[in-house]
């Protein structure tokens, strides 16, 4: 039986401290009928030069580089412009594959055309003695209203390296920028996005099968966009992004329900209430009163819950 091709893109920039691991994670991958797509961002730092080295090792390895900085979603436009697989994944130059994840995911998105996608779950951490799970809750199929449900609970990733994608998907799916009312730099860090390229194909599949299994690594460093992220605005832009998503797509019950557990989250990270109105509006409201008192009954249940939970441990 003939293997289907999978595109691994990899999209680079001032990695040299993972980008060999990244890349030696994907050659080891027991599912060997791959291309292994690297296209670095005009790097400063030795991450061309090491991943030229690997390449001549390894045939399957096609490596490009912008003759400047075009920023990370249009590098990530790049690689996937150059895909030439069925099938393809995005994996971020500091994250690394479990050498099963193609063989898996594969198997399960190649033998149902009824799925958007495969997800899976991931371990996060400083190195592989030290790490948590997440993501492992559920093993089968999610339809639109439960993956919304499990992105409010964060239960399910929103990294593309924790996806396979049909290529053809990928291309229709992935956006520079995400009409969203309060306008937000999404070229400057790809934060929604990434978890917009999920939803868009939603749209047309309905249903996304998840891996309760971690198949994939995420790194944490002092580097990476998130750890970084001093002003929220990667948290800002991908709610923004979903918020948008949702109250366009699956109305206005399920924008609020959305955005009364993003508002809790709110209140509890800064220790302090937060404007419910302004809260509202900056996320696709319409300065409505109305809304800004649903939002306040809807976070009643919420609040509940995490107290329980709270006191349980």
């Amino acid at each position: 039986m003939i293997q289907p091709k999978i595109s691994v893109l990899i999209p680079v920039f001032n990695r040299e401290k993972f980008i060999e691991n990244t890349i030696n994670s994907v050659i080891k991958q027991t599912y060997e009928n791959i291309e292994i797509i690297v296209f670095d961002n005009a790097s400063t730092d030795e991450s061309y030069r090491k991943c030229a080295e690997i390449a001549k090792l390894d045939k399957r390895i096609l490596l490009y580089k912008n003759d400047h900085n075009v920023g990370p979603v249009k590098n990530w436009i790049n690689c996937v412009n150059e895909a030439k697989g069925e099938f393809s994944k995005i994996l971020f130059s500091d994250d690394i594959l479990d050498p099963n994840c193609l063989d898996h995911m594969i198997k399960i998105l190649n033998n149902d055309i009824s799925l958007g996608f495969v997800c899976c779950a991931a371990n996060i951490g400083k190195n592989f003695k030290s790490y948590r799970t997440s993501y492992n809750s559920y093993e089968g199929e999610v339809g639109v209203l439960k993956y919304i449900e499990m992105l409010r609970l964060h239960l399910i990733p929103t990294s593309p390296s924790a996806m396979l994608f049909r290529t053809n998907d990928l291309k229709d799916s992935i956006l520079e920028s995400v009409p969203s009312s309060t306008q937000r730099n999404y070229l400057l860090h790809g934060s929604g996005i990434d978890v917009m390229i999920s939803l868009k194909i939603l749209e047309k599949y309905q249903k996304i099968y998840c891996i309760k299994s971690a198949l994939v690594f995420f790194s944490v460093h002092n580097d990476s966009l998130t750890i970084s992220d001093k002003t929220n605005e990667i948290i800002d832009s991908h709610t923004s992004a979903v918020s948008y998503w949702v109250k366009n797509i699956l109305g206005h019950n399920a924008w609020i329900e959305y955005l009364a557990q993003r508002w809790v989250e709110r209140c509890i990270k800064h220790r302090k209430w937060c404007n419910p109105n302004k809260f509202v509006d900056i996320y696709e409201g319409e300065s409505k009163i109305s809304d800004s008192l649903i939002l306040i009954l809807k976070s009643f249940p919420i609040i509940l819950n995490k107290f329980i939970k709270k006191c349980i441990k």
